[in-house]
């Protein structure tokens, strides 16, 4: 538990310092490459976050300094985190897409937490349902996207997959709900590969098969 404490650490001064400050390139444009922080709320509830985060830190720190130094410093540390936490949230978006790769599909939001989904593995794509902040998520879902956002689609999975979340905790997921910026390419490219998946794959051990026969009779 400290372990991942202590990596989750790592990655959010990472995204919220490093990746901002030294302006790394996101991900290439490409067909398996799929953003989804382009059209989401997320700048826009990053940069007022951030400013009444900054403001109402600021505010409180000097309230709390004629009262006790130690708690106001306290309480500036922990608008510190929030602010970093803002910034490596949305950094960490930008550099970490959807990303479909030969028959997996890694869904990821931020560094929080992502989800490798084999394809053969989906049963049904349909269309999500909205969410607010009053909808119960099902335990067994997973739901890749900010609450202020809109889901766009849902993919039921035939058998249950682990999901790694952000401290090391796993849970059972059957369902994933996420929003693409080009969510009809995505699910395009995936409802086109599973067709032939299973013949590419037996005849790629049945090349396998011949190669290793030749190598055999040739000697």
């Amino acid at each position: 538990m400290l372990k991942q404490i202590g990596l989750m650490y790592m990655r959010l001064w990472y995204y919220g310092v490093v990746v901002w400050l030294k302006k790394h390139p996101a991900p290439a444009r490409d067909e398996n490459v799929y953003k989804y922080h382009q059209t989401s709320q997320m700048k826009v509830i990053t940069i007022v976050f951030s400013m009444l985060t900054i403001l109402e830190g600021g505010l409180l720190h000097f309230l709390l300094h004629f009262w006790n130094e130690t708690i106001a410093w306290i309480t500036t540390i922990i608008h510190v985190h929030a602010l970093v936490y803002c910034m490596a949230l949305f950094q960490s978006a930008k550099h970490k897409p959807h990303v479909i790769e030969g028959n997996k599909v890694n869904i990821q939001f931020g560094f929080q937490s992502n989800l490798e989904l084999d394809i053969r593995n989906i049963s049904e794509i349909v269309a999500a349902q909205p969410i607010s902040f009053e909808t119960k998520i099902p335990k067994h879902t997973y739901v890749s996207l900010m609450q202020w956002d809109d889901p766009h689609y849902a993919f039921i999975l035939k058998q249950p997959v682990p999901l790694k979340k952000i401290f090391g905790k796993t849970r059972s997921i059957t369902s994933v709900v996420l929003r693409a910026d080009d969510m009809e390419g995505m699910i395009a490219r995936i409802k086109d590969f599973p067709y032939n998946i299973d013949e590419q794959l037996l005849k790629e051990d049945e090349k396998v098969r011949k190669h290793e026969h030749k190598e055999v009779s040739s000697r």
